[in-house]
């Protein structure tokens, strides 16, 4: 029996905390400063603090760490002008916030595979960190002040960017080209700036997770892909469709920019979009085709630089109806574009360009407003062909539409050119912008003092070859002694040999009536004039006017009854089709009327409907009976009456 159990209890418990001493103390003398980290697979390697051994700069360390191991930089401000990581390793900082890289050049350029980066604050650099690999993981890092290439770019694929704080310019975290497909991207806080999408390919757009707990300025993004039908919900911070159709995007009160890529057959409906001066751009489609774009308001200020209200980039059949954008750099821009429909926009106080076209053809820009762009140039081809540019209103300008590069076969009909500088500049210096067709516009001078109308290089036309009408200008000086509302000597034209041949001598001249205006001639009718009433009857008409002016025809059918058809050209023979309901005599009358309201004489054509084939029952037997009396004998014989 043992004596002294409590003497060898309390023996036992002594030697266990000797041994936990022995484990512990040892451990806490080599580095107070070092906290409790994960274990990683390879090494520790640490960079700043005041632990023996530590670097000082956060590229010595990774210049001499391995793959798979881990650098773990203390808290402070580094200043360093950028750091590169060329190895698999796992860049750590103690403290999101207190971890600062302070860079003049680029933050941190990942060129490596499988790198991961986190806990860091990136500033003042101009790129926060750049991934041209695969499988990085960044994740909760703040970025502010970043400079305009972005906080987080991506050039390759399986990336993760989780519960990062972005405050940036513009472009926040960009997926660009190269192969970047199949990322991921969860809880990113992005004030100021957005996600942004700089890429061509496909599957470089529907392949991602993006979802709505990554916020623009705290409201959510929404990305869709490979989605048919819906509407987006109207909270949006940011909107991606991505290889979507039918998708509808209507009343967004603040989104920071709208996406479309690979996207067809949406509706972008009564959006405002604030562009405060760090987004570069409101809305942006890309390879997205018979969309259309209506109401929308885009705005930012006058200190925008290098901002575009909406922009398409290989994009066709495209509606952009009744937009207001304005006090931005350029308001909407075509790239490589055909079949699209500009109209019925409002786009003032655009710095650069209002519309502008580069490699783009069959477009159409019709009835748009256009004014204050105090120093810009409203509309610019080039590179562009085979557009008609009609019935727009260019008001207080420098330069109201301008062709290079090769711009040819345009049409420019109907528009006015309120000038402060120049109406129409087409270059030929370096490549000719030829065989565009430019007639029926209006050349005011805004100012009071001379401006060039139009300054030409290039061979074109300046006159409709087969109207003979040309442009009003208001320098021209010529007289009219025949009195048709053209001046009988040209226009010529500055900067060639270009004259305009029918110079009109009144804004808007081919819209007044000639001076005299002949009516049309007396129409000619033909068709059935003896029929049966209940039956429809076809009518040719034909005339012509002395100033092949248009012409409508009024006809009376003699029942009481009119049509009028609509504008038909001059000489054209039209049918029209009537039916009389009671048999008669009628005289049937038609005259022409042309644009001008002038008539022609009546002409007639009499036409008889004596006889219907839809007698009704007892007025057939009524009618038989009184043409054979004897009939009747003969039915009751043989009916046995």
């Amino acid at each position: 029996m043992d004596k002294n159990p409590t003497i060898r209890k309390c023996l036992a418990v002594g030697l266990i905390i000797l041994f936990v001493a022995a484990g512990i103390i040892p451990s806490t003398a080599l580095d107070i400063e070092k906290p409790f980290l994960p274990t990683s697979s390879g090494n520790w390697l640490y960079v700043g603090g005041s632990g023996s051994g530590n670097y000082s700069t956060i590229q010595s360390a990774i210049n001499d760490a391995n793959p798979g191991d881990t650098v773990f930089v203390y808290s402070g401000t580094y200043h360093q002008d950028h750091i590169d990581v060329n190895k698999t390793i796992c860049l750590l900082g103690e403290d999101m916030n207190a971890t600062i890289i302070n860079s003049t050049s680029y933050g941190i350029w990942i060129f490596i595979d499988g790198v991961e980066v986190s806990n860091f604050t990136i500033e003042n650099s101009s790129t926060g960190i750049g991934v041209g690999s695969s499988n990085t993981i960044i994740h909760n890092c703040k970025f502010r002040f970043i400079q305009r290439q972005g906080c987080l770019v991506s050039c390759g694929s399986n990336h993760k960017f989780i519960n990062n704080w972005i405050y940036g310019w513009d472009k926040g975290i960009v997926l660009t080209t190269n192969d970047s497909k199949n990322n991921i991207l969860i809880g990113n806080k992005l004030m100021n700036c957005s996600i942004y999408m700089d890429t061509e390919d496909k599957d470089e757009w529907n392949t991602h997770f993006i979802d709505n707990t990554n916020t623009i300025d705290g409201k959510p993004v929404y990305y869709y892909k490979n989605q048919t039908g819906g509407t987006v919900p109207s909270d949006a911070g940011e909107i991606i469709l991505a290889n979507c159709s039918k998708i509808s995007v209507i009343n967004q009160s603040y989104p920071i920019r709208i996406y479309l890529g690979y996207s067809s057959n949406c509706s972008i409906y009564n959006n405002n979009i604030n562009l405060n001066s760090n987004i570069e751009s409101g809305v942006v489609a890309i390879y997205s085709n018979d969309n259309i774009f209506y109401n929308n308001h885009i705005f930012g200020s006058l200190f925008n630089n290098w901002v575009d209200g909406m922009r398409f980039l290989s994009c066709d059949k495209n509606k952009i109806i009744h937009n207001q954008v304005s006090l931005i750099s350029n308001g909407i821009i075509l790239d490589s574009c055909e079949n699209n429909y500009i109209a019925q926009n409002f786009i003032t106080n655009i710095s650069r360009y209002s519309i502008l076209l580069r490699s783009s053809s069959n477009n159409t820009i019709i009835n748009n407003n256009i004014f204050g762009n105090n120093e810009g140039v409203m509309i610019k081809l080039d590179d562009s062909s085979y557009n008609n540019i009609k019935n727009n209103d260019f008001g207080n300008f420098s330069t109201g539409l301008t062709l290079t590069n090769n711009s040819c076969y345009n049409i420019i009909e109907s528009n006015t050119f309120s000038i402060r500088d120049s109406g129409i500049q087409i270059s030929g210096f370096i490549l000719l912008s030829y065989n565009n067709l430019i007639f029926h516009n209006n050349f005011l001078n805004y100012n009071s003092w001379n401006v060039w109308c139009a300054n030409d290089h290039s061979p074109n036309t300046w006159y409709n070859v087969t109207l003979k009408e040309g442009n009003y200008y208001y320098d021209y000086t010529g007289e009219d002694n025949n009195n048709d509302g053209i001046g009988d000597t040209p226009y010529n034209i500055i900067g060639g040999s270009n004259q305009d041949l029918y110079p009109f001598m009144e804004q808007n001249g081919w819209l007044l009536p000639p001076n005299p205006n002949h009516p049309p001639n007396t129409p000619t009718i033909t068709g059935e004039t003896n029929g049966a009433y209940h039956f429809a009857y076809d009518y040719f008409i034909q005339t012509t006017d002395p100033q092949q002016d248009d012409v409508k025809y009024h006809l009376d059918w003699g029942d009481t009854t009119t049509t009028t058809t609509g504008f038909t050209e001059s000489g054209e023979e039209i049918i029209v089709s009537h039916t009389w309901n009671t048999k008669g005599i009628y005289n049937v009358m038609v005259k022409a009327i042309d644009v001008y309201d002038a008539e022609s004489d009546w002409a007639t054509l009499t036409v008889i409907m004596p006889y219907s084939y839809n007698i009704p029952l007892f007025e057939f037997w009524e009618r038989l009976l009184e043409r054979f009396p004897n009939a009747f004998l003969v039915l009751r014989q043989l009916l046995g009456y």
